[in-house]
C-alpha cells in the first residue's frame, strides 16, 4: 500500500510540474506575440509621424 501511494504522489507531482511549465510557456508565448504586435504598431505610428 505504501509503495503504491508513493508512486501516485510522485505521478501527481510530476503532472503538476508539467502543468505549471505548460502554463508558463503559454504565458511567455502570448507575451512575446503581444510584444511583436506592439512593436509593429509603434513602428507604423512613427512612419506616419515622419510622413507629416
Amino acid at each position: 500500500m505504501g509503495e503504491t501511494m508513493r508512486n501516485i504522489i510522485i505521478f501527481v507531482a510530476l503532472l503538476g510540474a508539467a502543468a505549471i511549465f505548460t502554463v508558463l510557456y503559454c504565458l511567455i508565448a502570448v507575451g512575446s506575440q503581444a510584444e511583436k504586435k506592439l512593436t509593429e504598431i509603434m513602428r507604423k505610428e512613427e512612419e506616419r509621424n515622419e510622413d507629416k
